[in-house]
């Protein structure tokens, strides 16, 4: 059925909301009577949706959150009272869209936000929080009015679609907040524009400085990065409290228990630290960097980790490189299916000529790979002979190629053993 709704709009991204709006109406699902809140910005969206969700589930709310793209299912990007969505929840939530898309057509985001609007309303859910996919006020997301709305960070990526102006792309982003609300700003600078857009709009700018300063970093979010992502996500728990009202206690309950996968995510792979991180801009890799710099100097001696490395071709590697290097020992590029990914040769030339650019560093190996797999089993090796760490980045695909892997095996461990216990169970029986 994904298949299916994906080849049905002429175009994969389609800016603008006239299509939807018209599908919206017709299906009866444009006004939201539930407190809604919509989360915009270059990175960080993710996590910053984890947060809120969690501190509104814990102030008892029975919450929806839309996040995109998923790593390994689709149902990941629906989730309901903290679990996704099942198959036949979101089947009937697709097949309900379809009925009323005629003579329109939508691409796969839309129909896939319009669905998971479907399945918030049909689950009951009392409090919604969206990501915003790209950009912000022509995204599908933005079909609903917000009660409150966060600009997480500003730069670039997506400069195709976005441009390479600052100044406009958070102007852009900053128009999921409506007239008379908040918009809370996690950009530590963030451009000149943003206030007079914001005097003209007549939305309030919220600083997340007064949370920040005595907010302790979320257990299952570690980074500098993340911790502002937090205070995002409370600064607007705060801003929303009329509507629904938290606990300084619900607060501290939700971060305690806010996770998404693929962001920092420390994992133990045999006898291996794995760290995997959806990072795709140098933004994104200069927080990484950074946050993994000083977790290392608290783990111990060893330096370094060896990097499994895929991107799409449209992304800045030259400056991804740059923000990662000094944390690596080697690189293994790797293949990705898709027509956007960039290929393993391409992306070991780019990364080398940021490496020759260096004259003082340390020595990085680097070599290309068939696949995120075959990557991932030389990183392994080195850093099992090297006792050190592997990050595993690049892209969303990347980490959920990985990702999926892991679960394969996992599974085919626990199947394994269920075998071995009938067989055993088989074996004590005949011979009793």
């Amino acid at each position: 059925m994904l298949e299916r709704i994906a080849a049905a709009h002429p175009h994969a991204m389609d800016p603008g909301l006239e299509r939807l709006r018209a599908v919206a109406q017709r299906l009866g699902m444009l006004d939201v009577d539930v407190p809604l809140a919509i989360v915009a910005g270059t990175n960080g969206k993710g996590s910053t949706v984890a947060c809120l969700e969690a501190i509104w589930r814990a102030a008892g709310r029975r919450t929806g959150a839309f996040l995109s793209p998923h790593l390994i299912r689709f149902n990941e990007r629906i989730r309901i009272n903290g679990e996704d969505a099942d198959d036949a929840t979101i089947i009937n939530a697709l097949e309900h869209i379809e009925l009323q898309i005629a003579p329109d057509s939508l691409t796969y985001f839309e129909a896939a936000t319009l669905a998971a609007m479907v399945c918030f309303r049909q689950a009951g859910c009392d409090a919604i929080v969206l990501e915003v996919g790209l950009g912000g006020r022509l995204d599908a997301s933005n079909l609903w009015d917000a009660d409150g709305a966060i600009l997480t960070s500003v730069a670039l990526d997506h400069a195709d679609w976005l441009g390479t102006d600052l100044g406009v792309i958070a102007t852009e982003k900053a128009a999921v907040a409506r007239r008379g609300g908040a918009l809370v700003v996690g950009e530590r600078h963030p451009p000149d524009t943003l206030e007079p857009w914001a005097r003209e709009a007549g939305v309030r700018l919220l600083s997340i400085d007064p949370v920040l300063a005595r907010l302790d970093s979320p257990s299952h979010l570690a980074g500098e990065h993340h911790r502002r992502n937090a205070a995002c996500a409370v600064t607007l728990a705060h801003e929303l409290h009329d509507k629904v009202p938290v606990s300084e206690s619900a607060i501290a309950a939700g971060l305690a228990t806010a996770r998404i996968a693929g962001r920092m995510q420390l994992l133990r792979v045999g006898a291996i630290d794995v760290v995997v991180d959806v990072a795709h801009n140098p933004a994104a890799a200069e927080a990484l960097a950074l946050a993994l710099g000083q977790s290392q100097a608290e783990v111990g001696p060893e330096e370094g980790f060896h990097l499994v490395f895929a991107a799409l071709a449209d992304k800045d590697i030259a400056g991804i490189a740059r923000a990662l290097l000094p944390i690596a020992r080697s690189v293994a590029c790797a293949d990705l299916e898709g027509d956007r990914a960039l290929s393993s040769d391409a992306l070991l030339a780019l990364i080398k000529a940021e490496v020759d650019a260096v004259t003082d560093g340390p020595p990085v190996i680097l070599d290309a790979h068939a696949s995120v797999e075959a990557a991932w089993q030389v990183a392994a090796a080195r850093a099992q002979h090297d006792q050190c760490r592997v990050l595993v980045i690049g892209s969303h695909v990347t980490v959920g190629a990985w990702l999926a892997q892991r679960q394969a095996e996992r599974q085919a461990q626990r199947q394994a053993q269920r075998q071995a216990q009938r067989q055993a169970k088989s074996a004590s029986s005949k011979a009793g």
